[in-house]
């Protein structure tokens, strides 16, 4: 009997670790959010971010106001983006590793970059996010078509990718949030592939 306890006390903690690493779940929609979206695409047409091949162009600001647009990924060999929202703890708690992992690679030809899907809503909780946890990194604040294009294809958060300079998808979407050394490890990976 005490075997039996054991065991699923074992499996208990196993389930509510993994549980924890794939991250948040998408963000519940209300009313007006629904409401305020464009008409959806055909069904014949399902675009999600594991089919998604290159990164749709777009044109938007980052948390600070400054223009950022697609030609953010040219001047470097690889981008890791980042998809994260204020309401979501394992987005926020994986920011520290994310902004340490940038300080080591963006000498060596890689970015990171950050998508932040309640960036205009929540534009002063985003920016004491960011200082609290010393990233220095560009977070993008997506415009409405860029959100349409892009972030609505996001089942969970946090969920990352990385883009060659050209802006194609290198590699497998990165779902739940990941350490330094995880990420450095993919990093290495899709370098690889891009040679």
């Amino acid at each position: 009997m005490n075997s039996i306890l054991k065991k699923s006390a074992v499996f208990a903690i196993i389930l509510i670790i993994c549980t924890g690493m794939v991250g948040c779940g998408k963000r519940p929609e209300n009313k007006d959010d629904v409401a305020a979206k464009a008409p959806e695409k055909e069904e014949t047409e399902i675009i999600s971010l594991e089919t998604l091949k290159t990164i749709p162009q777009f044109k938007s600001t980052d948390v600070y106001g400054k223009e950022v647009s697609s030609e953010i990924f040219k001047d470097s060999k690889l981008t890791l983006i980042n998809l994260w929202g204020t309401w979501c703890s394992p987005c926020v708690a994986e920011l520290p590793d994310l902004g340490k992992l940038y300080e080591e690679v963006k000498d060596k030809g890689v970015n990171v970059v950050g998508v932040v899907e309640d960036g205009m809503k929540n534009e002063e909780a985003v920016k004491e996010i960011l200082n609290k946890t010393n990233v220095t990194f560009t977070n993008i604040v997506p415009d409405e078509k860029f959100y349409d294009d892009f972030m609505s294809l996001c089942g969970s958060f946090p969920t990352s990718l990385l883009v060659g300079s050209n802006g194609d998808v290198v590699g497998e979407i990165i779902s739940g949030a990941r350490t330094k050394e995880e990420y450095m490890k993919l990093i290495d990976e899709a370098l690889e592939k891009l040679k």
